[in-house]
């Protein structure tokens, strides 16, 4: 009896260190995923950071590993890019080209068919094209099949889309008939006149390349000025992140702004405590309702403490800053700080050193830090962001129209003045030669100038009549016989005939046979 009552002595005193005050020694705690501050590493790096740390703590036998909550990712930009419909694109740009063949062709009403069509997939598409010529092509020959057909307004409305899209574009005379050419830089001129509006790009992090429709102008955050009015596209990018896509329309003389946030800036989605501790985070601020919410978040989830922090770049070299919250008190501590090199070799040492101090913490927690908010990684500033200015569109008057070919005015050759012979100085009857007189005469009508000429059209348009200094008029001399102030002395002479021939016959008086005249 002796003997087995010794025997449960032993056993009691060998299972002590695994009950009563052991027990007190056994902790749960959660890490929450660790997070880059200000955007200054990639949000792979703070995956990574969470992984080792959670490794590191899974080996300690002094401490319960709760799961970390889900963070849900923000990437809208894959969800764009699966909408882009490749095949429709492929199709479309045949469809341009083809119906620029039935312009030449003068077949309107199929080119019209043609091109509407690849129009309407190629401005769905819009902004996630690399390259918006094919667009501009469609939108030029479209112009084209609907003036050779009658509908101008609607011609004239597409050249407003290319001007919109590319101001400065200069016409090959060899295409366009000169007819089009005045058209397009009337409507140009009239659009460069108008009020101009502006986009705000605020992409975050800074330093994200923004390709407006189809050309690269700068890094984001930007001013993108003197745009002209109406529909633009926008590609915003980050080296590592999907592009994003935005179609915008610019109002004239106003400015809209484009909001952007990268995963290394803005953050997981959704809006539950999760997202808003890892914002604060990213933000280097740990002020109360973020520490309140990491409290409640691990209370949840059955944890007594809570480990939190963030990773920036210190020279080169990842630097960890680490917090523990003790969830009971919602008192907060400071743990050692961490440097990973670039390849993160060695960090699972210095991990180990950071989990030794959590257990010790565990017996013995610090008095919690006093200031109201704290600091992730204290003595960094947020990076400056200030927005430069890009003036994206045109800025002096449009380009010059492109010459069709035919010489300039003062580089016609002069046709010979037609001269009449000159009196000869026997001609004693006839008054001296005027000198002639050149003066500029109208031109005749112009021919009728229509979109067929070159296999471009169908409308006629009469031209203004215009003087044409290459034509002299010479103004015939006028004979002495066959001007007015001879055939009036004439008839002058002829009247006084009439009126003295009648006075004398009356003033005939008879006297015995004889006749006296008396004047």
């Amino acid at each position: 009896m002796k003997t087995r009552t010794a025997l449960l002595t032993l056993a009691a005193a060998v299972m002590l260190p695994y009950s009563g005050a052991g027990a007190a020694e056994f902790n749960s705690l959660m890490i929450f995923p660790y997070q880059p501050v200000y955007g200054t590493v990639p949000d792979d790096i703070g995956t990574k950071t969470s992984e080792l740390v959670q490794n590191e703590i899974a080996n300690n036998e002094r401490i319960k590993l709760v799961p970390a909550p889900k963070l849900q990712t923000a990437a809208p930009a894959a969800a764009e890019e699966a909408r882009i419909d490749h095949n429709a694109i492929k199709k479309a740009l045949g469809q341009v080209k083809n119906g620029a063949s039935e312009v030449k062709a003068q077949n309107f009403d199929r080119a019209i068919k043609l091109l509407k069509d690849a129009g309407a997939v190629l401005e769905r598409n819009a902004e996630y094209l690399d390259d918006l010529s094919p667009l501009i092509e469609a939108y030029l020959n479209l112009s084209m099949a609907y003036l050779g057909s009658g509908e101008e307004e609607a011609g004239e409305d597409l050249i407003t889309h290319v001007v919109r899209l590319d101001p400065k574009r200069q016409l090959d005379p060899k295409e366009f008939v000169p007819l089009f050419l005045r058209i397009f830089d009337a409507r140009r001129k009239s659009l460069y006149n108008q009020p101009r509006g502006s986009i705000f790009v605020n992409a975050m992090p800074a330093g994200a390349s923004i390709t407006i429709d189809g050309k690269p102008v700068g890094n984001a955050p930007a001013y993108l000025k003197d745009l002209i009015r109406g529909e633009h596209y926008l590609k915003i990018e980050k080296p590592g992140e999907p592009p994003r896509y935005k179609r915008v329309s610019v109002p004239g003389g106003s400015q809209i702004e484009v909001k952007i946030e990268f995963a290394g800036a803005g953050g997981p989605g959704g809006t539950g405590p999760e997202a808003s501790i890892a914002q604060g985070i990213r933000n280097n601020k740990l002020d109360p309702k973020v520490r309140d919410e990491a409290k409640l978040l691990a209370q949840k989830a059955g944890a007594d403490y809570v480990v939190l922090g963030g990773v920036t770049k210190a020279e080169n070299m990842y630097q960890v800053n680490s917090y523990i919250i003790k969830v009971k008190t919602a008192e907060i501590a400071p743990l050692v700080t961490l440097f990973f090199d670039p390849d993160m070799l060695g960090a699972s040492i210095e991990i180990y050193k950071m989990v030794e101090e959590i257990a010790k913490k565990f017996d013995a927690f610090p008095e919690g830090m006093r200031q109201s908010t704290v600091l992730v990684v204290p003595g960094i500033m947020k990076p400056e962001e200030k927005p430069v200015d890009i003036v994206v569109g045109p800025t002096g008057a449009p380009p010059a129209l492109p010459s069709s070919g035919e010489p300039p005015p003062e580089e016609q050759p002069q046709q010979p003045a037609m001269l009449l012979p000159a009196v000869t100085p026997t001609q004693p009857s006839q008054p001296a030669q005027p000198t002639p007189i050149t003066q500029a005469a109208p031109q005749t009508q112009p021919p009728k100038e229509d979109f067929k000429d070159g296999g471009r059209g169908g409308r006629q348009i009469k031209e203004k009549q215009q003087i044409d200094p290459s034509i002299v008029i010479v103004e015939k001399p006028t004979h002495w016989y066959t001007s007015w102030w001879f055939w009036t002395a004439v008839g002058v002479v002829a009247v006084g005939a009439g009126v003295g021939t009648t006075v004398y016959i009356l003033s005939i008086e008879p006297d015995h046979g004889e006749v006296v005249a008396t004047w």
